[in-house]
């Protein structure tokens, strides 16, 4: 019997075509196949004005600041755009599509899309035209996304319909390659998406209603009330008189009233101050911060805390661009990007090679001091940076210092003796002139040699290393704290008794 292995058999694929699409989610409602606004805010409070709700908000001075914050931490980086592969076709794509995003008034087109960030969905028409041989856009115009509506198939994505005056309520499908949609916060296939405005209606609404009652307080109780005082009997003509008197006084200098009527001024009384309504317009503030930005310490002028509270705010920051980077460049590379390629390069879809990207440089930019300290100790523990280095890090512009050149590490031990030679040759020489040198050479001698010996040690080391003049020169200054001085201080005191005892005497006879 012969022993046979039956081949594994492969599981069974999983359907190609889409089960859980959102049109057939029994949660959902729909008009007829279009896809209502599903944003609970507008819904409920929109009172039909729509996305045109979120305009309103971005009118109030927090909502409005964030937001530019926010939409210019993006709009203030560095673009890029990447070849597919390392191909001489992909990196033709690549120049193809940035001469195609200068021409385009591309920033502008970015600005416009951005727009999602408060209401989660932007919608910008591509306008193209042909230049020589090529079809380029020339400008991104942002449009109303109130001008938009749904499809929903039966399977599939979600379909764009323009609304039109001829069909205001289902509207006509949009050509392929003219409408940019960029989506915010968008949840389980929802082609509206959802924008912060939902999160920031409560906020902005309980700081107006907070400010109405604060303006209504000072009001009532920063001017006091007029009263007036009319005697019976007084008929309705004197009375019209002094209201009129009444009404005078907010706005007139000086007003008159009738014989035998009085006016007086009331005054509200009131305990406490009107702190409460200031402190909720800015705790509103902070939460608008928040909600936009993800932190209050860049926000609020009385702000503070530490270094690394500070820290973790700028790093949340960074965060969220990133994360608006990523979410746009999705959008532009499975769009725009692929548009310009498909209708200038033929063939390229089915070549396999993959689309140019598009992307945003969001990195913080280095602390050049802070690193040129940390170079600094690597250098100390002996290690120096190339030319390449020191020119991407610290840019263009840098040269090395010229250095003189070292001789060969074998001649360092004859230069050393051929010094102390010299040395010894020229202390020799004032031998004869002075009686006491004679004396005061071979004393100092002893510990002069000591040193030179140390020196000499030091001096060979770098030359059995084969190191240059330079670390010769480091060597003596690291050496020179430790030179023995003890002994040559004494005998150079016993040279300065005698030169001095050896001058008084011959004063004295030169005096007899």
């Amino acid at each position: 019997m012969s022993d046979s292995i039956e081949p594994e058999r492969r599981p069974a694929a999983p359907p190609p075509r889409e089960i859980a699409s959102i049109a057939s989610d029994p949660n959902r409602w729909f008009y007829g196949d279009r896809f209502p606004l599903s944003d609970p805010i507008l819904t409920t409070r929109g009172a039909g004005k729509g996305l045109a709700l979120y305009d309103e908000l971005e009118r109030d001075p927090q909502v409005g600041c964030e937001l530019g914050k926010r939409r210019m931490a993006l709009l203030g980086r560095e673009w890029s755009v990447d070849a597919g592969a390392e191909d001489p076709r992909a990196e033709a794509a690549r120049d193809l599509v940035r001469r195609a995003l200068d021409g385009a008034r591309f920033n502008q087109g970015v600005e416009k899309l951005l727009d999602a960030l408060l209401k989660g969905l932007a919608v910008v028409e591509v306008m193209w035209r042909r230049r020589g041989t090529e079809i380029m856009p020339f400008d991104l115009r942002g449009r109303d996304p109130r001008r938009f509506a749904w499809h929903v198939p039966a399977e599939g994505e979600p379909e764009l319909r323009l609304l039109s005056r001829a069909r205001p309520t289902d509207g006509d499908p949009v050509p392929p390659r003219k409408f940019v949609v960029h989506r915010f916060g968008a949840k389980y296939e929802d082609p509206w998406g959802l924008g912060l405005g939902s999160r920031l209606f409560w906020p902005v609404y309980f700081k107006r209603q907070g400010i109405g009652f604060w303006l209504s307080a000072l009001e009532k109780f920063g001017q006091p009330t007029a009263l007036g005082r009319y005697p019976a009997g007084a008929s309705e003509a004197e009375q019209d008189k002094l209201l009129a008197a009444l009404q005078a006084i907010a706005s007139e200098a000086g007003v008159i009233v009738p014989d035998g009527m009085v006016v007086e001024l009331v005054e509200a009384k009131r305990a406490g101050t009107f702190d409460a309504y200031e402190s909720l317009a800015r705790y509103m503030d902070e939460d608008i911060s928040k909600v936009i930005l993800g932190q209050t310490l860049t926000t609020s002028a009385g702000a503070a805390g530490s270094r690394a509270l500070g820290q973790v705010h700028n790093e949340v920051r960074l965060e969220i661009t990133k994360g608006d980077a990523d979410l746009l460049s999705d959008t532009l590379n499975s769009g725009l990007v692929q548009w310009i390629v498909d209708l200038n390069v033929p063939g390229y879809a089915a070549s396999g090679l993959a689309y140019p990207r598009i992307w945003w440089d969001v990195s913080e930019p280095e602390d050049l001091v802070a690193r040129a300290g940390r170079d600094e100790k690597v250098r100390r523990l002996g290690y120096r940076p190339t030319e390449e280095y020191i020119r991407d890090t610290y840019g263009e512009g840098w040269e090395a210092e010229p250095r003189a050149a070292a001789p060969p590490p074998t001649d360092l031990p004859a230069l050393f003796a051929e010094a102390g030679r010299r040395s010894r040759a020229a202390q020799a020489a004032m031998v004869p002139e002075v009686a006491l040198a004679e004396q005061l050479g071979p004393a100092a001698a002893r510990h002069t040699e000591a040193w030179l010996d140390q020196l000499k040690r030091a001096v060979d080391e770098v030359a059995d290393r084969g190191g240059s003049l330079q670390e010769v020169a480091d060597a003596m200054l690291r050496l020179y704290p430790a030179l023995a001085t003890d002994g040559l201080a004494e005998v150079m005191a016993q040279a300065l008794v005698v030169a001095h005892l050896t001058g008084r005497a011959e004063i004295a006879d030169g005096l007899r």
